[in-house]
């Protein structure tokens, strides 16, 4: 976490896949990938005033660091793939796919998640995607 004297600014958490719901972890089994080697960053949250200074860098390094100790091969995190002009996506949105690729991550091609959940514009259910990210430790 981190503070900006008592106010949480940011957070950032990770797990091991072996941790995470079946719906997580079957793309990976359905390829015969072994769980064990992956640690999952399943959030890195910044208030956006205190972006753009350095607390991403620290969060990805805390959980790389943390691979590392623990003997995973890869740290991976996912990211919900919407259209451009998706009725939730800001004014200013920019996709952080250049941010991901400068810390060393890349997008695992042929491997995807599909989970439905409650979308906050319809109130409807919807199946999202998601695209796994992964850095090899």
């Amino acid at each position: 976490m981190v503070f900006d004297g008592d106010e949480v600014v940011g957070f950032s958490n990770s797990i091991s896949l072996t941790e995470e719901s079946d719906e997580i972890k079957a793309p990976f089994i359905q390829k015969g990938l072994n769980l064990n080697k992956y640690l999952y960053i399943g959030e890195v949250m910044i208030y956006p005033p205190y972006r753009g200074k350095g607390f991403l860098r620290k969060f990805l390094e805390f959980h790389e660091n943390k691979a590392r100790k623990e003997g995973y091969a890869y740290t991976i995190f996912m990211t919900v793939e919407r259209p451009q002009d998706h009725p939730c996506k800001p004014e200013t949105y920019q996709s952080l796919d250049l941010a991901w690729n400068h810390f060393g991550y890349e997008k695992v091609p042929g491997l995807q998640i599909h989970l439905p959940w409650m979308q906050v514009d319809t109130k409807q259910e919807t199946e999202n995607r998601l695209t796994i990210w992964q850095k090899t430790i």
